[in-house]
């Protein structure tokens, strides 16, 4: 298993891996949005790969993209002490792949980029219904500091 940056290359594969997350979530609830409407997916992948404060990782297996993760750093919000946090936008696994410890290297590399960028808390989200994402991002360290609700109308 190779841990590596995206490369413009990988756009095919990338976008692959990104349609399977999308699906995961959209079937948990209409709320998210189904890959097919995404309209700008490949062009917001183009600019991940020259953002400065965005950091895409890839696992790659025999050629294969497996899972993938993206990380940014973000100004902290104004009630922060800290200047700058790092955000998990989203990271995602083939299911075929699971519980192989990917999910695992992919973060341990977006935590010493983290570092370099000087950012002193890793915030994410995950839907409250993702049992076994919340089960990894716990087992990671991670812990509920914040809940985020939603009211439909």
């Amino acid at each position: 298993m190779i841990i590596r940056n995206l490369q413009k290359s990988d756009l095919l594969g990338l976008l692959n891996l990104i349609e399977g997350m999308v699906d995961y979530h959209h079937e948990i609830d209409g709320y998210y949005k189904a890959f097919s409407e995404y309209k700008t997916l490949e062009e917001d992948v183009k600019f991940w790969l020259n953002d400065k404060d965005t950091r895409s990782l890839v696992a790659e297996d025999n050629g294969k993209l497996v899972g993938y993760l993206r990380a940014g750093v973000e100004r902290a919000p104004d009630y922060a002490i800290v200047k700058k946090i790092g955000i998990i936008y989203d990271a995602f696994v083939s299911e075929k792949y699971r519980k192989r410890g990917i999910a695992r290297q992919l973060l341990n590399e977006a935590l010493k980029w983290f570092e370099i960028k000087k950012a002193k808390n890793i915030e994410l989200s995950v839907d409250v219904r993702n049992e076994a994402g919340i089960r990894f991002w716990k087992s990671a360290g991670f812990k509920e500091y914040k809940f985020r609700m939603r009211f439909d109308l």
